[in-house]
This record gives structure tokens, sequence and C-alpha cells, in this order.
């Protein structure tokens, strides 16, 4: 089907314009082969690409702009709501007719090969064991776990704002250049541990990217298909373990002995089969925003409509504003409850 006219974007709430960054998923939109322009504000555009990074602006983008075509698009570990949005692109591996396309966010839009080649000599430059790079004091617990149970063997080195144990300085979570910069500060460490947020099928980030870029060997745990991915010869995937006392065991097994250290490292990060996965992921990509695209915007709206609909979306959070200040508290109370509580176990 021929393109009805250029498609007039928009990406209103993106957390990387809002910060002063590009916005990688907009500029894999720029480009692709889609015929598109973008615009800066709501009205000019007939799309709308939202993020669930901030619910509740979201949330109230999609109730004052329904009848503009609302597409969920996510960096984060989140399953889209169909009641609010016309199309949604995320990690889930689901079907759900023409509204909804798989995409790995990150494996996809950090555009850096990952070139097989060790140095010889790359034993020698690993000058230190293990680090941990986080700023987020609100994971799944597993994160931490790994860290204190990881430390008890030897000293992890904590690069981030969370649990910091060094006193060199790393770059800003959300600085322009976080990505490469964090595959610098990785480079000297023989692992890296690489949990997730959240276990979320199909959502893995940039941070098992990093770590193989810096060449040290990934601890990984979130995504239970991660091995779709990447080769599982390449990495330490924790999800192949009964406990974490046993992914303790084999990242001392493999730290004490040289050869064996060197045999994880030197695999392929990913295998033909892989390099096809993904590429046949972008290909999908494109053909799904383009059949969005390729018809009239009156034809193009899959939102239900009708009385408990809009009952749906008007109630739902209703009392934003409120909740806005009650969880900023909790958020604040939380974050003092676990750092008291990892004193005083650890």
């Amino acid at each position: 089907m021929n393109k009805i006219e250029s498609a007039r974007i928009s990406f209103p709430n993106s957390p990387f314009l809002k910060s002063g960054r590009q916005d990688p998923f907009l500029e894999f939109l720029k480009k692709s082969t889609l015929d598109i322009e973008s615009k800066e504000e709501i009205d000019d555009a007939d799309y709308l690409f939202l993020y669930p990074n901030h619910l509740n602006e979201m949330v109230n983008i999609c109730k004052t702009n329904k009848n503009k075509i609302l597409i969920f698009v996510t960096s984060e570990s989140l399953t889209p709501d169909f009641n609010l949005f016309d199309y949604a692109i995320a990690y889930d591996p689901m079907t759900f007719g023409d509204r909804y396309c798989q995409f790995n966010y990150q494996a996809q839009l950090f555009e850096y090969l990952l070139e097989d080649i060790v140095p010889q000599d790359i034993i020698t430059q690993k000058t230190r064991f293990c680090n941990f790079l986080y700023s987020n004091p609100n994971s799944h617990k597993n994160r931490d776990l790994i860290f204190h149970k990881l430390s008890k063997y030897k000293k992890v080195d904590s690069l981030g704002t969370y649990l910091r144990n060094v006193v060199q300085t790393v770059s800003h979570r959300h600085s322009e250049n976080f990505f490469m910069d964090s595959v610098h500060e990785k480079k000297p460490y023989k692992f890296s541990i690489a949990f997730e947020n959240a276990c979320h099928t199909g959502y893995n980030t940039e941070k098992i990217i990093s770590s193989m870029l810096a060449n040290t060997i990934p601890i990984y745990w979130g995504d239970n298909e991660i091995s779709k991915y990447y080769n599982p010869e390449s990495f330490i995937n924790c999800n192949d373990y009964e406990t974490f006392d046993d992914v303790v065991k084999k990242v001392i097994e493999l730290d004490q002995d040289d050869e064996k250290y060197l045999n994880v490292l030197r695999r392929s990060w990913k295998t033909d089969n892989q390099i096809q996965f993904l590429q046949t992921q972008k290909d999908n990509l494109i053909e799904f925003i383009n059949h969005i695209f390729s018809q009239p915007v009156h034809k193009a709206n899959r939102k239900p409509i009708g009385t408990f609909n809009d009952f749906y979306s008007k109630h739902l959070f209703s009392c934003r504003y409120k909740w806005d200040e009650y969880y900023k508290k909790i958020h604040r109370w939380g974050h003092l409850v676990k750092k008291k509580i990892i004193r005083n176990n650890y």
C-alpha cells in the first residue's frame, strides 16, 4: 500500500528530549526508509509516540488526545495498555493483531558492533575484579544480593551513586556519552554485574552490551530469554544456576583459572543466527510502522471507543497530583529504610 503522505509524528514526553539528549528511537526512525515529519508540538502531529517513564504525564496525554493515533514505545520493562493506545512497541514476545510489534530497544538502537577480537594480553589489562555500576536503589533485590555475595569473596567496586565504595568519579547516568563512558569505566575489570532492574521476558538492556564491549565477562540476570540475543557461552547467565551461591562459585572458578576465564571471554558475543534474529526484528518494526503510516489517519485508529473505555481512561490516575506527592515521600522513606536494612545485614 502506498503512503498517503508524510507521517507527522511527535515525541511529547520523551525522557531523552526532556533532558536535552537525542531520542534514540526517533533517530532510528529518521534513519529508516519511513517518510516522516517530526513535530515538536502535539497539535501539529497526527501520531504521538509516548513513553511510560512518567506515568501520570503519559496517561494525561492519552486522555486529552484520543483523536490522535497513540503509539506506546518503551525502553523500560513495562507491558503496554491497549485500552489507551492504538499501537505498541515493547519487549514482550506476544502477538496482538496489527497493533503490536516486539522490539528490543537497547540491542537495536545502540549501533555498536560487538567485535569478537580480544587482545592476546587482555589478562594483563584486567587489574580489577568486578564492577557494579548503578544509580537506581529500587531495583529487584537480586541485584543487591549478588553484589554482597560476591563482595565476600573479593571487593566489588561500586562505581555508581548506589552502594558507592570507590573514590573515582564516573559519568552521570543521564549524560549524553554515558553509554560509551561506562564501557571505558568497565575495561579494567574481569567481570561486570549486569543485572536488570526487573525480570521481564524479552527485556534486556545496555547493561550487558556495555559489559561485553569492555571485554569483561557479564554476570547477567533479568531476561529469561537472553540467550536468544547473545551467545550463552560468552557470559554467566544466572538463569542457568539453581542459586546465586552457585553463580558465585562459577565466578570464583573463572577468576582463579586464567585459561578457563579466557575460554569464556574469547567466545563470540553473537552467533550468526542471533545476528539474523535482530535484523529480522528490525525489519519487522519498519514494516509495522509503515503499515500504520500507510493508511489514512482516520482508519489507523485501533483504540476501543465507548462508555466503559471512556470511564477507564477518565479515572485512571484520577488522583495523580496527590499521588505524585505521596510517591515522592514513599520513595524517600523506602530508600532510607533500605539503606538501614543493608547496613544491619552486611
